[in-house]
């Protein structure tokens, strides 16, 4: 995956097929540094092969604008395990030893992580990234692999739950 920043304070990821929309990137600096927060979810554009638009399907709309933390984020909203539909404080990612696995289902893995450790998370309805659907896609292509990969992302998550002794209590 690419990498966009829009300074060196805050930084996002952009997949390979992917775009996000001109002239975004100071809105979300402003947004994310006005509240010193740790990540921030946004809305995105899905768009299939043939151009037309699809709605997204995780009701990122139905989420309120209030900073809450990870805990509390994971509870009441309605969030996409999507890594590019957030931005991050660069420091969180250091500080809290955040890292992608190179595997296919990332997100699955990485995004509870990072929501947890988030102290100040919000939601912002800014449609900034274009989800263009990709027929040669491994998500639209059964592959043995995929599967693994989906069980190596939800054991990774298992683990570190364990060793957190995860609680949601707040």
């Amino acid at each position: 995956p690419g990498r966009y920043q829009s300074d060196r304070f805050y930084q996002g990821v952009i997949v390979p097929d992917d775009s996000i929309i001109p002239n975004c990137l100071k809105e979300i600096y402003e947004e994310m540094s006005g509240n010193q927060l740790d990540m921030m979810l946004m809305n995105y554009q899905y768009i299939l092969p043939n151009g037309t638009q699809r709605k997204g399907g995780y009701h990122i709309d139905k989420n309120d604008e209030k900073i809450v933390s990870g805990k509390q984020f994971l509870i009441r909203e309605n969030y996409p395990p999507m890594i590019p539909l957030y931005a991050y404080r660069r420091s969180f990612i250091t500080e809290n030893n955040l890292s992608i696995l190179s595997i296919g289902h990332e997100d699955e893995e990485f995004t509870p992580k990072a929501i947890y450790m988030a102290k100040r998370i919000k939601y912002y309805p800014l449609t900034f990234y274009n989800y263009f659907q990709n027929e040669e896609s491994f998500m639209h292509t059964y592959k043995e692999s995929n599967f693994y990969d989906m069980l190596t992302a939800i054991s990774g998550t298992r683990n570190w739950t364990e060793v957190r002794q995860f609680n949601l209590m707040f």
